[in-house]
């Protein structure tokens, strides 16, 4: 986004000027250079510098600095930085010199040159220094009593350069809220003159946020609606009436969006359209030859992309007088790219060695073993994307000339640094969809650091697997060392309102953004948003300084060693991480009883990953051909190959991808004999070979296992009743409610629970919303046995139900994910005996976003969780002997894992009930240590009995004895 049609020459003809002959003279220089702005900048320089001579004999301040901006102005629109920052320097020293010269409008022209050395940085690429000096111009001007229409003016548009920022960062919540701030200034100044406000604008920079969120359709019909406004306004010629570059740009936009989508056609001849439009000289002429060569990669026309690659590098290096931009370093990566493509390493790291050096101001080693590290960085997004081709491209050299050892030790220091760059740029992100973008953006840079160090051998498999975990739940993990944090509150009382009312407050106003469509409400909240943050931040960093505990809590954060895995894992247990990218599944596994770590490095493709995200709907619709074949070829591809490596009979599994949609315990470990087919009690289930369970990471499971405090309480068991839907009112219905039909067995499930481990029962219509909050905030375990629904679009609105025999009108029976994140529960057991609890969108190396993860955000120690929507019948049946199993002092895997087998081999469990779809859903992650129950009434009177029995005993024995 170009700042340059800023207010520098729409107001250059406002300044005082001294003498009347010298006004007009430099008036005249003022003209000329304006009229040679936009074609010929060392003309319109020419007599720029005239018009400063001039007012500078004159004495005039104001006319000589302004001209000066004004110099900067035209040279950022033509994107000739080298002579901006001149020429910014130059303006700021004349200020200096002035002094407090009261005819020098200095507070009016600091606004002026801030706002072009946010420019200067937004186009080399430093996005951090960029948006420094457009919060100093919001400050300056929000501090002003008045603020008039040049005030709104500038404020609307410094939120539109505030956004585009972030959104460059990557940061597209921030992104989406700075825009639409800017269109609440749009509003203000529409109605100061009285006029209908113009929000159209706005399309033009939502689409590409759309397009980077990976939501094409919203992005093209953006793209679409504003060239279809711009022709409204201006008829069909783009060149006329300053169109073309907002034309131009939508085109430029929009072919990447085909190219993204593999519409390859399509992409290069909007460009070529484009090129049509522009100039020699052209700001945007360098990008089209950008984007060009990028789609000529994707098409494997070689040649012609580094011709267009080089051509960009060309033209962008003329306009900076340097070699340093963001633009010239995305164009050597595209050079990087055309020789990896084929396969010539040595000149594609060379390339990107240069995009490297292109992105660092002070940094000009080219050697291969020299990488950044404090220096000022134009674009940490694409150093990072540099450093990670890098290493890759150096490991392939090594690959091919094994004696050159130096390539080795280089792509391991290289992947390493840029591990460190992704750690160092996810703090600067607020929104958890932010940061996962970049996560799963920079997965490959993981992806390369595992692959060199299996090959480096076994001294750097803990390593390895040090990369491997830093990908892991990391964001999950913030979550919940922020919630633990706040929980340390609580012997600060009002600190500990203050923040959970706060964080209350943007929970919900987020979620009212989701789910308004209204343009102006959505502006409305978005606005609200934004002062919300302010005071949420501003709260937390009083509240960190104030409360050491607290800080130490939100901010301490080590990756586990395998030497404590080991600690932490149980005899007879071993630990299997995966980590899943391209062709290639690494395994982690972890055996107390074996020496060491050890890897296994296994085939990976698509037809792989399509089988483990279809399995669970294969089971559940009874597809038993697919079933039966996806869970043998997983097995033989993913558990047997780790299995050779350990004899321990209980897995801990933490999943990657899409394997977390795959109930483990369910794959078969050998083909099914053709004359037991339909016979599924009888299936080699890998149920009958090993306990299984799941971890989010194993950092975040010895977390969970050794949290910072335990709660106390109740063990509450909540089974709702639901009023049954007539089938001629379910189309009716079903949007308002959605089909929440009686269960016939969940209070039967619940009680016998109850009885069994002496909990609170909370049932029928008594287990309203706002009776299970009531009992949630002081339990110690839950177990929830009723209906809940996934929603994969927006798991945020995934829920449990409650009862909903009551007036739901007056108490709504959904309890939302999103509102489970605003309640600190840190329970020593979870149990969601309900249909799709953990199921959700799958965020790569972040796990599932289900109903699961919203109790361990909030502090759950574990959490038994379903994969699909369970029978009535055989959750009652499994569930009961769990907790007997339980109560008799098990694990929680192997009480689950016996319930399993018991509900399996039981004699009233015939071949139809033996089928997964029964059992296989119920997935335990987390902590599997023993839990306690309070016992019930006659078991404290039979170990009472019992104690005094014996006591008798030993009394009596004792009087015998004595006696003889």
């Amino acid at each position: 986004m170009k700042r340059s049609l800023s207010l520098c020459l729409a107001i250059s003809w406002l300044f005082p000027l001294s003498g009347q002959n010298d006004s007009l003279q430099v008036q005249h220089y003022l003209r000329r250079a304006e009229e040679f702005c936009g074609v010929e900048l060392d003309s319109a320089i020419f007599y720029l510098d005239k018009a400063i001579a001039l007012a500078d004999k004159s004495g005039n301040c104001t006319t000589a600095v302004r001209a000066m901006v004004q110099k900067a102005d035209c040279a950022s629109f033509n994107l000739r930085m080298d002579k901006v920052a001149e020429s910014l320097r130059q303006a700021e020293n004349a200020l200096e010199l002035a002094g407090e010269d009261e005819n020098c409008d200095t507070e009016e022209i600091q606004l002026e040159i801030k706002s072009l050395w946010a420019d200067y940085w937004y186009e080399l690429g430093n996005f951090d220094l960029s948006l420094k000096n457009c919060r100093w111009i919001e400050d300056a001007i929000l501090n002003r009593k008045k603020r008039g229409k040049a005030e709104l003016t500038r404020l609307k548009f410094n939120y539109l350069f505030l956004a585009s920022n972030y959104f460059k960062k990557n940061n597209y919540g921030e992104a989406v809220q700075n825009y639409y701030q800017s269109t609440y200034y749009e509003k203000r100044l529409a109605e100061e003159s009285g006029a209908k406000p113009d929000y159209n604008y706005i399309h033009y920079f939502l689409a590409p946020v759309y397009q980077a969120k990976g939501e094409p359709d919203s992005a093209r019909q953006s793209y679409f609606f504003y060239l279809n406004y711009l022709d409204s306004l201006y008829g069909q010629d783009p060149v006329k009436n300053g169109r073309r570059s907002a034309y131009v740009m939508t085109c430029l936009n929009l072919s990447s969006l085909y190219r993204e989508q593999g519409k390859l056609d399509s992409a290069e001849w909007m460009l070529k359209k484009s090129l049509d439009l522009l100039f020699p000289g052209d700001p945007f002429l360098a990008k089209a030859y950008f984007q060009l060569g990028q789609t000529l990669l994707d098409k494997k026309k070689y040649r012609e992309a580094a011709r267009h690659f080089n051509e960009s590098i060309k033209i962008q290096s003329g306009n900076t007088g340097s070699g340093e931009d963001y633009q010239i370093a995305r164009s050597y990566i595209g050079l990087g790219d055309v020789f990896a493509a084929q396969r010539s390493w040595e000149e594609a790291f060379h390339q990107y060695q240069l995009a490297i050096l292109s992105l660092s101001n002070g940094f000009d080693d080219a050697g291969i073993l020299s990488n950044p590290t404090s220096e000022l960085v134009f674009s940490q997004k694409d150093l990072l994307t540099a450093l990670g081709k890098k290493s890759w491209a150096l490991f392939q050299c090594y690959l091919n000339w094994p004696e050159q050892s130096q390539y080795l030790d280089a792509a391991w220091e290289t992947a390493l640094a840029a591990i460190d760059r992704v750690d160092s740029v996810r703090l600067d992100y607020s929104y958890d969809e932010d940061k996962q973008f970049l996560l799963n953006e920079s997965y490959s840079v993981f992806a390369y650091a595992i692959q060199i160090a299996y090959h480096r051998g076994k001294p750097f498999y803990e390593q390895a697997f040090e990369m491997a975990e830093r990908s892991k739940a990391v964001l999950l993990f913030e979550a919940i060392r922020s919630a633990s944090a706040e929980n340390s509150l609580r012997t600060y009382p009002d600190s500990f309102e203050q923040i959970l009312q706060l964080r209350y407050t943007l929970q919900q106003n987020k979620v009212l953004i989701a789910r308004e469509k209204d343009f102006q409400q959505r502006q409305q909240y978005f606005n609200n948003q934004q002062e919300l943050e302010r005071r949420y931040d501003h709260l937390t960093q009083r509240l960190e300084l104030q409360h050491p505990e607290y800080y130490r809590l939100k901010h301490e954060s080590k990756t586990i060693k395998v030497s404590l895995v080991k600690k932490d894992l149980p005899p007879h247990h071993a630990l299997l991480e995966y980590f899943l990218h391209d062709t290639t599944a690494f395994i982690f596994i972890i055996d107390p009883a074996k020496e060491g770590l050890q890897i296994v490095k296994a085939a990976w493709n698509e037809d792989l990953a399509n089988m483990a995200t279809s399995i669970t709907d294969d089971i559940f619709r009874r597809n038993d051909d697919a079933y039966e074949r996806k869970a043998l070829a997983l097995f033989e591809h993913l558990l047997k190959p780790a299995l050779g490596l350990t004899g321990a009979d209980h897995l801990l599994i933490v999943p990657d991808g899409e394997l977390w949609n795959v109930p483990f315990d369910a794959l078969l470990t050998k083909a099914v004999p053709t004359n037991d087919k339909g016979r599924f009690k009888k299936y080699p289930y890998m149920l009958k070979e090993k306990t299984i369970s799941y971890a989010f990471s194993a950092t975040l499971q010895h977390r969970m296992a050794h949290p910072d405090q335990r709660p106390g309480g109740d063990f509450v068991v909540v089974a709702p009743a639901y009023r049954k839907i007539r089938q001629e009112q379910l189309v009716a219905m079903r949007a308002e409610r959605g089909r929440m039909d009686t269960l016939w067995h969940n209070l039967d499930e619940a009680s016998a629970i109850a009885k069994t481990c002496n909990g609170r029962l909370l049932a029928e219509g008594d287990a309203t919303r706002s009776r299970f909050l009531q009992a949630l905030d002081g339990a110690r375990m839950l177990h929830f046995g009723g209906h809940a629904k996934a929603d994969h679009d927006q798991p945020d609105f995934s829920f449990i139900a409650l009862s909903n025999l009551g007036d739901t009108l007056a108490e709504p029976y959904r309890l939302y994910a999103h509102e489970l994140y605003n309640h600190a529960h840190p329970l020593d057991l979870v149990v969601l005996s309900a249909c799709e609890t953990g199921t959700g969108q799958v965020w790569k190396g972040e796990g599932v976003i289900s109903l699961a993860r919203a109790f361990a955000h909030g502090g759950a120690r574990s959490i038994v969780t379903t994969l699909w929507s369970i029978n009535d019948g055989a959750a009652r049946d499994i569930m009961a002997l769990f907790y007997q199993y339980l109560a008799d002092g098990m694990g929680k895997d192997d009480a689950l894992h016996q319930a399993k087998l018991a509900y399996l081999n039981a004699d009233g469990t015939d071949n139809e009930r033996a089928h997964p779809f029964y059992w296989a859903a119920f997935t335990p992650i987390g902590d599997m240590a023993p839990v306690e129950f309070g016992l019930s009434w006659w078991k404290k009177g039979l170990a009472g009995a019992f104690l005094i029995g014996l006591l008798l005993w030993g009394a009596a024995f004792f009087i015998l004895k004595s006696k003889s």
